[in-house]
């Protein structure tokens, strides 16, 4: 893979985050912009693996941008970074389909992680296929070798995950989407993936809630409907399946210290 090439908006007049940006610079290509009217520009100058928005307290002016952003430009990743903020804000930039969202002070370390993931995009200057390689599942290590001539067909199911998971998907839509039969789709997934595709949809759900569980407290309710999930005692169940623990026992060891929305019901 190449070295991970990185767009920084810097949005943010603290120093410790002018500061994380140099410490990325050392381990990633990085390009900085401090202005939301350049952002188009350095994109299609720089071709970024992924877009770090690096705020304070986002006003609607910078959140306008980084929705069109994605708008725009909806195949690269975003990273939000913020100052603790409301769950509110959380809950929206999950719903924008931002990959993934900080709450200030970050590790580095966990940073890095996170970029070095979303680094590992097909390379861009020879495929049309600009889609998103999706930490989870791994793909099984039989597959791995010879990756770079293998033609993995199901490929923009994982991007149209990221674009729709929050809504009802159903395997004939995705299946269309890669231009395939269900039961044809159905097949090719699991022999590149290593899992059914069900599988995968309800790992990736279930990641994004226990992300919103730690760094919000936005009830259970709220974050089982941002991620897809119509019934919450489906949701609960399904969390328990794949973590062992309900999602107020995951809150309740890895949760925020931000107080709950008020009107809201939290799980029992």
């Amino acid at each position: 893979m190449d070295i991970p090439r990185v767009l920084w908006i810097e949005l943010s007049g603290n120093a410790d985050s002018s500061r994380l940006a140099g410490r990325l610079a050392k381990r990633c290509r990085l390009y900085t912009t401090r202005s939301v009217d350049d952002i188009a520009q350095q994109i299609k100058a720089h071709r970024p693996h992924l877009l770090c928005f690096d705020f304070d307290y986002p006003d609607l002016a910078s959140l306008t941008a980084l929705r069109e952003t994605k708008r725009q430009f909806p195949t690269i990743p975003i990273l939000m970074l913020t100052e603790p903020n409301s769950e509110a804000l959380a809950v929206w930039a999950l719903r924008s389909r931002v990959w993934d969202y900080f709450t200030k002070p970050v590790a580095i370390e966990e940073l890095l992680s996170r970029i070095e993931i979303l680094g590992r995009l097909q390379d861009r200057e020879n495929t049309d296929r600009r889609q998103i390689a999706l930490p989870e599942p791994s793909i099984p290590v039989r597959f791995r070798i010879g990756a770079r001539t293998a033609k993995y067909t199901t490929f923009p199911a994982l991007a149209y995950v990221d674009n729709h998971f929050h809504e009802k998907v159903s395997l004939g839509s995705v299946a269309e989407h890669c231009g395939m039969e269900a039961s044809s789709f159905s097949h090719a997934f699991k022999l590149e993936h290593g899992s059914t595709f069900r599988e995968f949809l309800l790992r990736y759900r279930i990641r994004k809630a226990a992300e919103l569980l730690r760094h919000t407290s936005a009830s259970v309710l709220e974050i089982a409907c941002a991620v897809g999930f119509n019934d919450p005692s489906q949701f609960t169940r399904m969390f328990k399946r794949y973590l062992a623990t309900t999602p107020s026992g995951f809150r309740a060891e890895h949760g925020s210290p931000l107080r709950p929305l008020s009107g809201h019901t939290q799980d029992r």
